[in-house]
């Protein structure tokens, strides 16, 4: 998937913060997919619906007029990444997932020393609640798990 992204053509096509966006949801749908109904879609079924609705995003006067309304945030670039914990510690991250015609609920988590190695994870089907609640779940499991 990302060897068709990196295509010149293709990104020349629209917006690659759109293209990105849209690629992450599909990606994380893609994951919720193969967890909760067993199958998952193949690399390139994932990149013909990426097209179709990067392209009917792109042609919405919504997404047009909303960049109007966007500050001019190209000096503003902002790096996101997971940062070590201090010396001697551990870090926690968690999260959940909840399938949402019958909230059935997944968390996970994982524990990494100050090198960045795994320490531990673990990851549940918790039953049926909502995102809030698995969210809270995964947090507290974790808590009670350090």
């Amino acid at each position: 998937m990302v060897s068709n992204l990196k295509n010149e053509e293709v990104i020349n096509r629209s917006e690659w913060g759109l293209i990105f966006a849209v690629a992450l949801d599909l990606i994380s749908q893609n994951r919720n997919k193969g967890i909760f109904e067993g199958n998952r879609r193949q690399p390139m079924e994932i990149i013909g619906h990426l097209w179709i609705q990067v392209d009917a995003i792109y042609v919405s006067n919504d997404y047009h007029s909303s960049l109007m309304l966007r500050p001019n945030c190209e000096n503003n670039i902002v790096n996101v990444s997971w940062r070590h914990p201090p010396s001697d510690s551990f870090k926690l991250n968690c999260d959940a997932s909840v399938q949402p015609q019958c909230k059935k609920a997944f968390i996970e988590g994982v524990f990494r020393n100050h090198f960045g190695n795994v320490i531990f994870a673990y990851s549940f089907d918790i039953g049926s609640c909502s995102v809030l609640i698995a969210e809270t779940w995964a947090i507290l499991i974790g808590i009670q798990t350090a």
